[in-house]
C-alpha cells in the first residue's frame, strides 16, 4: 500500500473514528519513507499522533501531496509547528498555481488557528486571487468561506456577512447544493454571535433542512447542535432539548463519541442556565468523559459549567440548612473540591490564561474545608480544618485587587478569629492561656468585621458588637463589671440581626438566626446567667457568642465576594465573552467586543487561539485537494469532506490590544510566500507570470539579510586608530568631533545620535585626557 494512501487513511480517521484504521497492515505500507509512515500509523492505531514520527517524515519527505497530507494531519491533531513546516516545504516545491492555492488557503487555516487573524487573512486573500487565476471558482467560494470566518472571529460582522454571502451566491452559481447548505449555516451562526437570534435561527433551520434533504445526517447534526444553542439563548427550553437530543441521537448512530460529548456539554449548559443542577452536573460529566482536552472551546466550557454547577449545589447544601451532618458535610466538601480543581485546571490552561481563576479556585478550595467545620467536628480537627481554609485563601488574596482583595483578607480574618476560638478549647487545661486567646479571636473577628463593614450595613453593627465584647473582655480583666459593655454588644447585635433580615433568603434568615443566638447569649451573659463556675472559667458563653458572629461573618463574607460558582464562556477564538454568577444568568456579564481591526487596517490578534478538533466543527467544508497525479485511491482526487461549518478557525484581536500592522519579516516568511503589500505573480498580469525566477527567489531578493552594516567611513569626527607619531592635541581634536556626530547611516534607515550618546563621548574625553596626563607624568 503507498504510503500517501495511508497518510489520507489516517487524515480521515479524525472524522470516521481510529477504529477505521485496524483494516491497514502496517507491515504492507509502501514508499520511501515507508518505516516513518508505519510508525505513525502504528501510533494512530493507540489513539494518538506520535509527534516525533511527524517531524522526521516532515524532513524526509519531497513530494508535494505527501507533504500537504502530512501537514493536514499535524493540522487536525494540534501539532501546528510541523503542519507549517510541512506547508511551507510544499509550497516551495510545488509548480502548479492549483495547488500553491491550495497551500495557501492551508496556511492560512494553519495561521488562523495559531491565533495570527492578520496572516491568516492575508493567506486567505492570497488563495483567492490564485484560485482565481488558475480558474477554480469553487475553490474561490471555499475560500471566501474561510474569509468570512476569519471576520467573524475579529468580530468585523460586515466583513464576515459580505464574504458567506460572496460565498453562498458562488455555490449558487456552481449548482452546488452542499455549499449552499454549508453558507447557509455559516451565515447563521455569524447572526448568533451577533446577538440576531431570529435570523440565526431562520438561516439554521434552513440549512438543516438542506443537509437532511441531501443526506448528510452529520452536518444535519451540527446544525442541530447550533439551533439548539441558539434555542437556549432565546429560552425556548422545549425545541432546545429536541434539538439537542436529535443531534445526540444522530452522532451515536454514527459512531462518533466526541461529537456526542460536545452536544452533552451544550446540553448541560442549557440545564445549568434553567436551575436544573443535578440533571446539569450529570450530562456534564457524562460529556466531559467522550471529549478531548485539545478540543476548544468546548472542552474549557464544559469544565467552567460543571464547575460552577459543582460550586452552586454546595454553596446551596452548605447555607440552606442549620447545620450538615458529617456524611452531609463530606459530601458538600468533595463538591467543593472538585470545583476547585476544575478551575484550578483551567487557570493553568494557556489558551485560557485568566488569573481570576485561580482567585475562584481558591474560594471554592476554603469553601469545602469550611464545609467539613459545618459538621461540628472536634476543637482539634476544627483548628486544623481552619488553618487549612485560611491558607487555601492565600492565593485569592495574592490575585486580587482593589475591594475584592479587601472583601477576601476581611474573610481570612474572620477564619482566623473561628480558629482561636476553637484552639480555646484545645488549651482548656491552661487557663492562663484562654483569656490571651479569647481577646484574641475578637480582635480578629473585629477586624474582619471592620472591613466588611465598608459593604455591609450590618456588618457595621457587628463591629460594634465585638468592640465591645473586647471592652466587656477589658473590665472583666480589670475585675470590673463588664455587664454593660455587654448589654451594649446584645443591643448592636439585635439591629445587625434586623439588618440581615431584610433580605427574604434562606441564606439571610441563617445568618440572622445566628446573630440572634449570640446576641440572647450576650443577654444572658450580662444578666449573671452562667451555669457553672467552670464555664465562667472556660469562657464558654463568650465562645458560644463569638462563634456563632463569626460563622455569620464569615458566610456573610463569601457571600460578598460572590465568585465562588462563577460562570465563564469563551468563543472559538478562546476570547472571553461571558463571566458572572451562575445562580443568577440575568447578571451574568457580556463581554461586547470591538471589531479585532477596522476594515481598511489590521491589528495584531490575541496571541491564543482555538485548537478546533473536526468532532467540534458545525457541518462539514468541503476540502480542496488538486486530483492531478495519478491516485491510488478512488477517493484522493475527489472532493473530501472533513471540515465544519467554516473550514478554519481564526484568531481575534483581545480588546486594547492595539500593535503595529506590519510584523516583522522572518526568513521563514520570507522563504514560503510574498510580504505584505506584495502580489503573486499570477495576481500581477502575464508580464510578471513569465519571468525567470519564480516569485519566491523575487521576494528574497528584494530583502538583504542580514542587514547592511553601519559605515562609518565618512563619519565626521572619525577616531581610527590612534598610533604613537599622534600627539595628544591630535587625538583630543577626534573625540571632540565624535561629540558632534549628527547623524549615522546606516543603509535604508537614518538613526539620530542621542544625548546618551554624547553623554558618553564627554566620560571617555575626560578618561583620555586623564589618561594623557598620567603618561606625561610617568615620563
Amino acid at each position: 500500500m503507498d504510503q500517501l494512501v495511508v497518510l489520507h487513511e489516517i487524515f480521515e480517521s479524525f472524522a470516521k473514528g481510529k477504529d477505521s484504521l485496524h483494516t491497514l497492515d502496517p507491515a504492507s505500507v509502501q514508499g520511501k519513507c515507508a518505516s516513518r509512515v508505519r510508525r505513525l500509523l502504528e501510533s494512530c492505531l493507540q489513539g494518538q499522533i506520535d509527534r516525533a514520527a511527524c517531524s522526521d517524515l516532515a524532513e524526509c519527505f519531497t513530494d508535494v501531496y505527501e507533504l500537504k497530507r502530512l501537514g493536514d494531519i499535524c493540522r487536525r491533531a494540534g501539532i501546528l509547528d510541523i503542519a507549517l513546516r510541512c506547508y511551507h516545504k510544499a509550497l516551495s516545491a510545488a509548480s502548479e498555481h492549483h495547488v500553491r492555492a491550495v497551500l495557501l488557503n492551508n496556511l492560512g487555516q494553519v495561521q488562523a488557528r495559531q491565533g495570527d487573524l492578520n496572516k491568516a487573512i492575508l493567506y486567505y486573500k492570497k488563495a483567492v486571487d490564485a484560485f482565481e487565476y488558475s480558474g477554480s471558482p469553487s475553490g474561490v467560494a471555499h475560500v471566501l468561506g474561510n474569509l468570512g470566518s476569519a471576520y467573524r472571529r475579529g468580530y468585523n460582522w460586515d466583513l464576515a456577512v459580505e464574504n458567506c454571502f460572496k460565498s453562498l451566491k458562488a455555490f449558487e452559481k456552481l449548482a452546488d447544493e452542499f455549499g449552499v447548505a454549508q453558507m447557509t449555516g455559516s451565515l447563521g451562526r455569524v447572526y448568533a454571535e451577533m446577538g440576531e437570534l431570529d435570523l440565526s435561527v431562520l438561516y439554521f433551520e434552513r440549512s438543516q433542512k438542506e443537509f437532511q434533504r441531501l443526506g448528510d445526517r452529520r452536518s444535519a447534526a451540527w446544525v442541530m447542535n447550533r439551533l439548539g444553542r441558539a434555542y437556549s439563548d432565546q429560552h425556548r427550553w422545549e425545541d432546545a432539548d429536541q434539538s439537542f437530543r436529535s443531534s445526540l441521537g444522530v452522532f451515536d448512530e454514527l459512531g462518533q463519541p466526541h461529537n456526542s460529548g460536545v452536544v452533552l456539554c451544550n446540553l448541560g449548559r442549557s440545564l445549568l442556565d434553567r436551575g436544573d443542577l443535578s440533571r446539569s452536573q450529570q450530562t456534564l460529566e457524562q460529556g466531559l468523559k467522550l471529549i478531548r482536552t485539545e478540543m476548544q472551546p468546548a472542552y474549557p466550557n464544559a469544565v467552567a459549567a460543571l464547575s460552577a454547577a459543582y460550586s452552586w449545589d454546595a454553596w446551596n447544601k452548605l447555607t440552606g440548612s442549620e447545620s450538615a451532618k458529617e456524611a452531609g458535610a463530606r459530601a458538600i466538601s468533595q463538591q467543593f473540591a472538585r470545583a476547585s480543581d476544575g478551575y484550578s485546571q483551567l487557570s493553568t490552561s494557556p489558551r485560557v490564561s485568566l488569573t481570576e481563576l485561580k482567585v475562584v479556585s481558591s474560594l471554592n478550595r476554603s469553601l469545602s474545608y469550611l464545609a467539613l467545620l459545618s459538621a461540628d467536628p472536634r476543637d482539634e480537627q476544627a483548628v486544623s480544618f481552619a488553618e487549612r481554609a485560611i491558607s487555601a485563601l492565600d492565593a485569592a488574596v495574592a490575585n486580587s485587587g482593589g475591594s475584592e482583595r479587601i472583601r477576601l483578607t476581611a474573610v481570612q480574618r474572620c477564619l482566623v478569629g473561628l480558629k482561636e476560638v476553637w484552639a480555646v478549647g484545645v488549651f482548656c487545661h491552661e487557663p492562663w492561656k484562654m483569656m490571651k486567646m479569647v481577646c484574641a479571636s475578637s480582635e480578629y473577628l473585629m477586624g474582619g468585621a471592620r472591613d466588611l463593614g465598608e459593604f455591609s450595613e450590618a456588618c457595621r453593627h457587628v463591629f460594634e458588637a465585638l468592640r465591645s465584647i473586647s471592652g466587656s473582655l477589658e473590665e472583666d480583666r480589670q475585675r470590673r463589671d463588664p455587664s454593660p459593655q455587654l448589654a451594649g454588644a446584645a443591643l448592636q447585635l439585635r439591629r445587625a440581626e434586623r439588618r440581615f433580615g431584610e433580605t427574604d433568603t434562606a441564606f439571610s434568615k441563617r445568618i440572622a438566626s445566628r446573630i440572634s443566638l449570640a446576641a440572647e447569649t450576650l443577654e444572658k451573659l450580662a444578666e449573671g446567667d452562667q451555669s457553672s463556675a467552670p464555664d465562667i472559667l472556660n469562657y464558654t458563653s463568650h465562645r458560644r457568642a463569638l462563634l456563632m458572629i463569626g460563622w455569620a461573618l464569615v458566610e456573610s463574607g463569601f457571600s460578598l465576594v460572590g465568585k465562588n460558582d462563577w460562570l465563564y464562556v469563551w468563543d472559538d477564538s478562546m476570547n472571553l465573552t461571558e463571566l458572572g454568577p451562575a445562580s443568577q444568568p440575568q447578571a451574568r456579564q457580556k463581554i461586547e467586543r470591538k471589531k479585532a481591526y477596522p476594515s481598511s487596517e489590521w491589528e495584531e490578534p490575541s496571541p491564543w487561539e482555538t485548537e478546533e478538533s473536526a468532532s467540534e466543527t458545525d457541518v462539514p467544508a468541503v476540502e480542496i485537494f488538486p486530483s492531478t497525479r495519478p491516485q491510488q485511491s478512488a477517493d484522493l482526487g475527489a472532493a473530501v469532506v472533513t471540515g465544519g461549518l467554516v473550514p478554519v478557525p481564526a484568531g481575534a484581536a483581545s480588546a486594547g490590544q492595539v500593535q503595529v500592522v506590519r510584523p516583522a519579516l522572518n526568513w521563514d516568511h520570507v522563504k514560503s510566500t510574498t510580504d505584505y503589500g506584495h502580489q503573486t505573480p499570477w495576481s500581477s498580469g502575464p508580464a510578471q507570470r513569465s519571468h525567470v525566477h519564480s516569485w519566491m527567489e523575487e521576494e528574497v531578493a528584494s530583502y538583504q539579510y542580514p542587514p547592511p552594516r553601519a559605515d562609518f567611513s565618512e563619519a565626521p569626527g572619525q577616531i581610527g586608530t590612534v598610533s604613537e607619531d599622534d600627539d595628544s592635541a591630535s587625538v583630543l581634536e577626534r573625540f571632540k568631533g565624535l561629540l558632534h556626530l549628527p547623524s549615522i547611516d546606516l543603509g535604508r534607515l537614518s538613526v539620530d545620535v542621542p544625548l546618551v550618546m554624547k553623554a558618553a563621548g564627554g566620560a571617555l574625553f575626560l578618561a583620555v585626557v586623564a589618561y594623557l596626563l598620567i603618561q606625561g607624568y610617568l615620563r
